[in-house]
């Protein structure tokens, strides 16, 4: 049984009542200023594929654009200009491409449920001008950083940095595929490798899904475990079908689908299960956006009705995922204020940091 990952779930949710205001902004701050100072300094890990498009994770790992994403949708709905405009272009220097579609997402319900066109609108003019801030933010610093390189001063802030963190991190990965593409060819070309990887890793899992999962030791639990089984199984004849090679497989690594990730590890019934009290909570997530849930209050709801429908492709649903600790949290917020509204709860359940919205 999948004991540990519920377990991430259940932190999230506890953490809900240990003052998140006060962990969302300082969480902004940290994996925002890291993921800046990665971005022009080149260190931790960071991609490299042109002169006009880089991306910066730092030690974070590549699901922290949807962790930003929250810190984001929270520091521009609480109107905090400067957390907004740091955590945005965090954003954009972390750059994933599905990350960037879920924000636009969220950001497009966000300015929906307003009841009145004219705060629509204001609300649509201030995030196009804040988004447009904060891309000529990240080319002035992309150009800052591509001059000032080779400069003794930059190079000493550099190996500084590296020994803050702690660790000798490798030369940044030059992807050189699109030395010889504008920044829109290199996404485009981007993306298209990555639905493609994304696509056959999914028939992967569905695979193993409908083998009845592999638990356990018996989990593929890394690239080459990964490539091996699917050289060796060949699924529906996949490797004949669309010419795949063991170094395509193990450049996917992974099964990338949250849901089938987790059914390639546990079944098809645990995972239809999994589904069903996900889509119960967002069910409820959505009839508290509908009674008028606004500002400050609706994030949650918002981030977690996007992430579980539109988020297909990053392997959120694992053990020790900050991503589903993060959805543990956003539960906490849609549950109490749910019972809250109905009276079905005392009102000190809520938690002191939020006793000011009204709950409807």
């Amino acid at each position: 049984m999948p004991f540990v990952l519920w377990l991430t779930f259940l932190f999230g949710a506890v953490l809900y009542f240990l003052g998140t205001r006060r962990l969302i902004v300082v969480s902004a701050i940290l994996l925002s200023t890291g993921i800046v100072l990665s971005f022009v300094f080149a260190v931790g890990e960071v991609y490299i594929y042109s002169d006009t498009y880089r991306r910066a994770v730092f030690v974070f790992g590549d699901s922290v654009t949807t962790l930003l994403i929250f810190n984001f949708l929270y520091a521009f709905a609480t109107k905090k200009t400067w957390l907004s405009a740091l955590t945005l272009t965090a954003i954009f220097m972390s750059g994933g491409k599905i990350s960037l579609l879920l924000l636009l997402i969220m950001m497009a319900v966000f300015i929906l449920i307003k009841k009145q066109g004219k705060e629509r609108f204001v609300l649509a003019a201030q995030f196009s001008g804040l988004s447009l801030g904060c891309v000529l933010i990240y080319a002035a610093l992309m150009h800052a950083s591509l001059q000032l390189m080779e400069h003794p001063l930059f190079i000493s802030l550099r190996e500084n940095i590296k020994q803050v963190i702690a660790h000798e991190y490798a030369l940044p990965d030059h992807r050189t595929a699109c030395h010889h593409l504008n920044l829109v060819g290199c996404i485009e070309q981007q993306s298209e490798r990555a639905i493609l990887q994304r696509y056959y890793s999914s028939l992967g899992g569905l695979w193993m899904t409908l083998q009845g999962g592999y638990r356990g030791q018996s989990y593929p639990n890394s690239n080459e475990r990964f490539a091996d089984l699917m050289v060796a199984a060949n699924p529906w004849g996949m490797n004949d079908r669309y010419k795949l090679t063991r170094a395509q497989w193990l450049s996917i690594g992974a099964v990338q689908n949250p849901y089938l990730r987790f059914g390639s590890g546990y079944g098809p019934w645990l995972m239809l299960a999994q589904i069903g009290v996900f889509l119960a909570i967002g069910y409820i997530a959505w009839r508290n956006l509908r009674v008028g849930e606004s500002d400050e209050a609706a994030i949650f709801s918002i981030y977690f009705l996007v992430l579980i429908l539109f988020n297909q492709t990053q392997p959120w649903l694992v053990s020790m995922s900050w991503i589903l600790v993060l959805l543990g949290l956003c539960t906490s917020h849609i549950v109490v204020t749910a019972l809250l509204r109905r009276n079905q709860i005392p009102s000190f359940w809520q938690p002191f940091w939020e006793r000011h919205l009204v709950v409807r």
